[in-house]
């Protein structure tokens, strides 16, 4: 049996799981969303940039299955009745989740199209140039998805930015809760770069800056895992056994590739699944013990990938029971019966102008919304909120970089 643990000092986003081809990037799409068709002159100038069938970020934030819901944003505000008489232009461009594509593309939004606001990069290493850019042109920055790096949260480098996503800083302090309410104080750290995605590389140093911050853990034994047979993740567990019993395992797409799987299944078998020894899981877009399938389905992380019941499930499913999982719920929160109307929402719309994303959206990878595709809504969105805000209290500042991330203080229902 499970429960979710709710810790009050951690985000609210962070939820904590016991049991004990490729577009051009030069291509511009200009799209125009006439609110209550006021002037010219009342109408923001929004650009994105976007990653569009990039490998091993698609399902997360490709084009193809989440753009439109920047336009479901837009006719939230109109219902509402916020920012009446104001236009919305958007100006998207492809950074291909490239970082010098990504630097390139920004200075075209901000010197060429005179962007009023950037929402994305939706990964980290774009995101440095770009937000390094947002502060020299003083504009505002939101980003969202894949972004999760803590260096992006320094707002003495980047005064402009603003993040939607759940950062590794905040899986990191929560992580630290969990070891205090529990008091533990030093654990083992064994983490793969498979997949060279920058996730498990982005925690491990997230995990050490917390470390170095608080001084109240230890992070006895940090080790790479570089053969991921079940003979090489009994190798690292034999290792790391003899340096901890709190062993902290990170991998790309773990849940989702069968690799958190794997190494419980290891565990069980081999005499590491005792009393003595716990697993902490912190792992950003991830549900914990509900993995996300394709075409909607979910299975459970003790069921092996793509075969049916095993015989084996239940051995893993031992292991399973001395982990705790520290997730982000893949950006959703508490997901509620109206999100999958959203997810079907961004698809239909994507085929429909001024998207008109037909036959490039007709795979079947794409029938499916982009897992963080709620955050670039909630990014639009919010964008809108501050807008309304900042043009009460003094209009001419509507695109000052630097007083625009005090306006995003509130809360929504996303």
């Amino acid at each position: 049996m499970f429960y979710i643990k709710w810790i009050p000092c951690c985000d609210p986003l962070i939820f904590v799981f016991f049991a004990v081809r490729p577009m051009n990037p030069i291509l511009v799409l200009f799209l125009v969303l006439q609110v209550f068709g006021q002037p010219p002159g009342n109408v923001f100038q929004l650009g994105f940039l976007h990653c569009d069938d990039v490998e091993g970020s698609s399902a997360y934030v490709s084009y193809r299955t989440s753009a439109s819901a920047a336009s479901i944003a837009i006719d939230r505000l109109k219902r509402e009745n916020r920012l009446v008489g104001y236009d919305f232009n958007f100006t998207i461009l492809y950074d291909q989740c490239d970082e010098n594509v990504a630097a390139g593309m920004a200075v075209q939004l901000f010197a060429n199209y005179n962007v009023d606001v950037l929402i994305g990069p939706t990964t980290n290493i774009p995101a440095v140039p770009v937000f390094s850019l947002a502060y020299f042109y003083n504009r505002p920055v939101i980003t969202w998805g894949l972004t999760s790096s803590a260096a992006l949260d320094d707002v003495t480098r980047y005064p402009t930015a603003g993040i939607l996503s759940i950062g590794s800083r905040s899986i990191a302090v929560a992580f630290r809760e969990v070891m205090l309410e529990y008091g533990w104080d030093q654990f083992v750290f064994a983490y793969s770069l498979e997949g060279n995605d920058e996730k498990c590389e982005t925690l491990r140093d997230d995990f050490q800056d917390m470390i170095a911050y608080y001084q109240d853990l230890v992070m006895s034994y940090s080790v790479q895992i570089t053969d991921h047979s079940e003979a090489g993740m009994l190798a690292i567990l034999k290792d790391a056994s003899t340096r901890g019993r709190i062993i902290v395992p990170c991998f790309h797409e773990g849940n989702s590739r069968g690799l958190h799987r794997r190494w419980m299944l290891v565990a069980a078998r081999n005499g590491f699944v005792s009393e003595e020894y716990v697993y902490i899981f912190p792992s950003l877009r991830s549900k914990g013990y509900v993995v996300p399938q394709p075409g909607g389905t979910v299975r459970y992380p003790w069921e092996e990938l793509g075969k049916g019941p095993q015989p084996s499930d239940q051995e893993a499913l031992i292991g399973f029971q001395r982990s705790i999982f520290i997730v982000d719920m893949q950006g959703q929160g508490g997901v509620g019966s109206n999100y999958t109307q959203f997810e079907e929402e961004v698809i239909q719309r994507m085929r429909q102008s001024p998207y008109n994303c037909t036959d490039a959206c007709s795979g079947p990878t794409y029938q499916q919304a982009a897992t963080y595709a709620g955050q670039l809504h909630d990014a639009v969105y919010l964008y809108g909120l501050a807008m309304e805000k900042m043009l009460q209290e003094d209009p001419k500042q509507y695109r000052n970089g630097t007083e625009f991330p005090k306006y995003l203080v509130g809360t929504f229902q996303g």
